[in-house]
C-alpha cells in the first residue's frame, strides 16, 4: 500500500522477499464483483493538514473528517507499511538508483492509495487520520523512497501512539470508538498498539505481515514488543478483517495460514477475505510492478468497518 513495503524490500535489506503464493481456499473473492466505493465519498468530507510532534521531531499528518450530518463518532487510524511511508502512501512510477531508473508501477505513473481509502471512509461517517513517518526536517526527505533517515521499530510505534492521540483529540471522535487499518508491516504495528490499548475496537489488516505464528518475528521486532496479529486477536477477542490478494508473494504474508485459522474457529471475530487478481498492495500486480488499490478492496474495508460500527 503506497510505497512503504516496496521501499523496505528494495532499500532496507530485502525485508519482504518473494515466494510462490499458496492460495486461500474457498473464500477467494473476485474483486470485480465486490462493489465500488460510494461515489459521493469525496464530496462528503474535508481533509486538513496538521503537524504532530514526536520526540521533538515534526511529522505531517492529515485529518479527514466527514460532513457533520454523516459523522458516526468513530475514528480510524491508517498505518502505512514497510519501515516508513509518506503522507499519501505514494507508489512512484519510477525510482532512480545507481545504474539507472527502475519502473515500479504497471503504467510507469505514480499513484497514491491513502487518500482514496481516507475519502471513502470519511464518506461513510468516519474521521480518518494518516501521517508521514518521514520528519518534515529530515535532510533526506526529498530522496524518499530511495533514501530517508532510518526509523527503528520503536520509533514507528511511538509515532503510531502519537497519531492515535491526535485522532482521539478530533472533535466528535469518541475515545472508545477507534479502529486501526494497517498495511503489511503497518498491520503488525496496528496489532501491537491494539494489544496495549483496550479501547481499540477492531483492526483491518491489509496484506498483514507476521500475522500468524508460522512467520517468526525478526529479533528487532521482538525487542520492540511487537506481536503476531492472530495472538493479539485471540487474546483480546478483537474483531479483525484480514484482507489478502491472491497474487501476493511476500513470504511474511501467510494468507493460507490465516484462512486455516479462520476455518478452525479458534479466533473469534476473525474474518479472512482473499481477492482474486490482486497483489500485495491490493491492486493489480504484474510481476514486481504494482497498480493502485482496487475499488473493490476499498469497499471491503469500508463495509466491514460500517458493520463494526453497527455492533455497538
Amino acid at each position: 500500500m503506497g510505497f512503504g513495503t516496496k521501499a523496505s524490500a528494495m532499500v532496507c535489506g530485502g525485508l519482504i522477499v518473494c515466494a510462490a503464493w499458496t492460495g486461500c481456499g474457498a473464500r477467494e473473492h473476485d474483486h470485480q464483483r465486490t462493489g465500488t466505493p460510494k461515489p459521493s465519498s469525496a464530496l462528503a468530507s474535508t481533509a486538513e493538514r496538521t503537524v504532530m510532534i514526536v520526540s521533538g521531531e515534526r511529522f505531517e499528518a492529515v485529518v479527514h473528517c466527514p460532513t457533520p450530518s454523516l459523522a458516526n463518532g468513530w475514528g480510524v487510524l491508517l498505518i502505512g507499511g514497510g519501515l516508513g511511508n509518506d503522507l499519501d502512501w505514494v507508489t512512484p512510477g519510477m525510482i532512480h538508483l545507481e545504474g539507472g531508473a527502475r519502473r515500479v508501477t504497471i503504467t510507469g505513473d505514480p499513484h497514491a492509495d491513502a487518500p482514496v481509502i481516507s475519502a471513502d471512509l470519511a464518506g461513510r461517517g468516519f474521521v480518518v487520520v494518516r501521517w508521514s513517518t518521514i520528519a518534515i526536517d529530515d535532510p533526506l526527505a526529498g530522496e524518499w523512497p530511495v533514501r530517508s533517515t532510518p526509523r527503528t521499530p520503536e520509533d514507528l510505534l511511538e509515532q503510531c501512539r502519537a497519531a492515535l492521540a491526535l485522532l482521539r483529540g478530533v472533535r466528535g471522535v469518541r475515545a472508545e470508538r477507534i479502529a486501526l487499518v494497517g498495511h503489511s508491516l503497518g498491520a503488525a504495528r496496528a496489532f501491537t498498539i491494539a494489544a496495549e490499548d483496550d479501547l481499540v475496537c477492531g483492526v483491518v489488516a491489509l496484506s498483514p505481515a507476521y500475522f500468524t505464528p508460522e512467520t517468526p518475528l525478526l529479533a528487532s521486532f521482538v525487542r520492540a514488543g511487537m506481536r503476531h496479529g492472530l495472538d493479539v486477536a485471540a487474546a483480546r477477542g478483537l474483531p479483525v478483517l484480514a484482507l489478502f490478494g491472491t497474487l501476493d508473494r511476500s513470504r511474511v504474508v501467510d494468507a493460507a495460514g490465516s484462512r486455516a485459522m479462520k476455518d478452525s474457529g479458534a479466533v473469534e471475530g476473525l474474518d479472512v477475505v482473499c481477492l482474486n487478481g490482486l497483489g500485495h498492495q491490493l491492486g493489480p500486480q504484474e510481476g514486481d510492478l504494482f497498480g493502485p488499490i482496487d475499488p473493490g478492496a476499498v469497499d471491503h474495508i469500508g463495509r466491514w468497518l460500517e458493520r463494526l460500527a453497527g455492533r455497538e
